[in-house]
């Protein structure tokens, strides 16, 4: 391979990296488990997590080009009785980053087993 050609592969692979180690393509939550995923045909995906949320609060890092579906698709439900919890949704808007910091209030009081589920574009 000459130099040239070598050198191209080279720039698109760093930039290529770059370029896509920015921005996260997906919902990430510390706290909750990752259970059942459903990937599509159509390029959706949905996905159920599981939680134990103590002190009323569950933080997830949502990619800002995902806000949309996701908020649209979100349910949080007790995972004991599997009726749906009130919540709030505090956001303090995008970070440099790309993606929003989305905490997930539950409005009764105690710990509370919960499960997530949510619909979003599947990874590639």
């Amino acid at each position: 391979m000459n130099r040239g050609a070598l050198f191209g592969v080279a720039l698109f692979a760093s930039l290529t990296a770059a370029a896509c180690g920015s921005y996260s393509s997906h919902v990430e939550a510390d706290d909750a488990a990752l259970g059942r995923v459903v990937v599509y045909r159509n390029g959706i995906a949905y996905y159920e997590r599981k939680a134990e949320v103590h002190e009323g609060a569950l933080t997830l890092t949502v990619p800002q080009d995902k806000i949309d579906d996701f908020l649209k698709s979100l349910t949080v439900r007790d995972a004991v009785s599997g009726k749906p919890l009130p919540v709030s949704f505090p956001t303090q808007g995008a970070a440099q980053d790309g993606n929003v910091d989305m905490t997930v209030q539950i409005d009764e009081p105690g710990v509370h087993q919960v499960v997530l589920t949510y619909i979003t574009e599947s990874p590639a």
